[in-house]
């Protein structure tokens, strides 16, 4: 296998790679704006003001 060919693969693999973390990362920020919405809506039902 040439070193371009290795370079090339890599790279393929990296921007695979990072796909999947922007994906995970998207997946987490939409989790987390959830547990927000959650949480508010459970000091409402408690009857604070959080």
């Amino acid at each position: 296998m040439k070193q371009t060919d290795l370079a090339q693969l890599r790279a393929g693999e990296q921007a695979k790679v990072n796909t999947e973390l922007q994906s995970a990362y998207e997946a987490i920020a939409v989790l987390h704006e959830n547990v927000e919405v959650l949480q508010k809506e459970v000091q409402t039902l408690k009857g604070g003001d959080k």
